[in-house]
């Protein structure tokens, strides 16, 4: 569902301009093509709520979950339905938003919240600290069509974690157990955290987790290291396997997976994984991590840049209707740097890569670099699978 025309957010409009509440109003031709009739705003307050029951069946599923991380600077629309045209199965992620820009209008709202029907079901990550700005946000991503709220408590950032956001907020847990009362308080979706192990030890992750879970939490993903590792070492799965069999909500384990031999080897007792940085670049590990653990097949292997190249450029297209095209460019510089480094390419090619300012640089630079790769018998962008 498109934001700016979801039911409860066109009903709002009308209530803003203090209309009649028995007054009828003609359906979105774009919501309900094949239908001419009216529908009073009850109808339609009934109809998000239905929507919005039917989109938060996500989290319960017999079949274990494969989510995209919500990352800053990456998981705007256009890349989340990049990934979703790759493997529909998918449950997507927005990147961290402000629950105090996002609490203050609906204009403001608008902007942040997009998205397009295919992102569905469309979990929204929001960042604070404050209780009410949460249940604010939550309530308005609710209106726009939102499918679930995640309440990011496992930020590392320097700037983030300076304002007592993110990672922060498991040094407080009367706090983070008040954010997540409140918030249930006022949305009927599902609320999720996405957190690490623990402030300096994992030996926090427990207790954390199940006051969490009596505040009302509906779901936990645990990215396996603490606030202090940052993203150093490897990321231990151990303490997220020993924290399933002590609570009843969902558990999701995040850290490390770059394919799907060790998505399936780093499942075990958990209700799925949720993949990151490995997806920034190589978005079709999310295929074949459905591929092992969905399908229960065997991965086909890594695809050959020659077949993302087209991908890419659609991605490019879609995000520069958001910005502008060479803005769009420079956000891709760095995916174009992740490939390049992973296959220890030339200094030249690089220096191009660095230089991209428009979609035909782009493509140019990427057949160039399949060209490269042909030259010395490489094709694919990731290792294969480990059995």
């Amino acid at each position: 569902m498109n934001c700016e025309e979801s039911y409860f957010g066109w009903c709002q409009k009308q209530e803003a301009n203090q209309l009649d509440s028995t007054r009828s109003f003609k359906s979105f031709s774009r919501m309900d093509s094949g239908n001419s009739g009216w529908y009073t705003l009850a109808d339609c307050r009934l109809a998000c709520i239905l929507l919005s029951k039917v989109s938060s069946m996500w989290l319960h599923s017999e079949e274990p979950l494969i989510l995209l991380a919500p990352m800053d600077g990456y998981t705007d629309s256009a890349f989340r339905r990049m990934v979703k045209s790759i493997e529909p199965r998918v449950i997507v992620f927005t990147e961290f938003i402000s629950a105090r820009d996002c609490s203050r209008s609906l204009a403001s709202c608008a902007k942040l919240f997009k998205h397009a029907p295919e992102e569905q079901p469309l979990v929204v990550q929001l960042y604070g600290k404050n209780p009410e700005e949460f249940s604010k946000a939550a309530k308005m991503a609710e209106q726009f069509g939102a499918a679930g709220i995640d309440i990011n408590m496992g930020c590392p950032a320097k700037k983030v974690v300076a304002h007592s956001h993110g990672s922060a907020l498991m040094k407080d847990i009367e706090l983070a157990a008040r954010i997540i009362e409140e918030v249930k308080r006022h949305t009927l979706l599902p609320i999720t955290v996405k957190t690490r192990l623990g402030w300096e030890h994992s030996k926090q992750l427990i207790p954390f987790i199940k006051k969490l879970e009596s505040a009302g939490l509906d779901g936990v993903t645990i990215h396996g290291r603490t606030y202090a590792q940052k993203f150093v070492g490897s990321a231990d799965w151990e303490p997220i396997y020993a924290l399933k069999r002590t609570v009843e909500i969902p558990v999701f384990g995040n850290g490390d997976i770059t394919n799907s031999g060790e998505a399936r080897s780093k499942l075990g007792n958990l209700d799925g994984i949720m993949i990151g940085r490995e997806a920034t670049f190589n978005p079709w590990v999310m295929k074949q991590a459905a591929t092992v653990l969905l399908d229960h097949a065997k991965d086909s292997g890594p695809v050959s840049l020659a077949v993302q190249i087209p991908y890419w450029i659609q991605y490019l297209q879609n995000l520069s209707k958001e910005v502008t095209e060479r803005t769009a460019c420079l956000r891709f510089r760095k995916t174009l740097l992740a490939h390049m480094r992973r296959f220890h390419i030339d200094t030249q090619m690089r220096k191009k890569a660095v230089k991209v300012e428009n979609i035909g640089d782009v493509e140019r630079v990427l057949n160039c670099f399949v060209e490269s790769l042909a030259r010395k018998g490489r094709f694919f962008q990731s290792p294969p699978p480990k059995e």
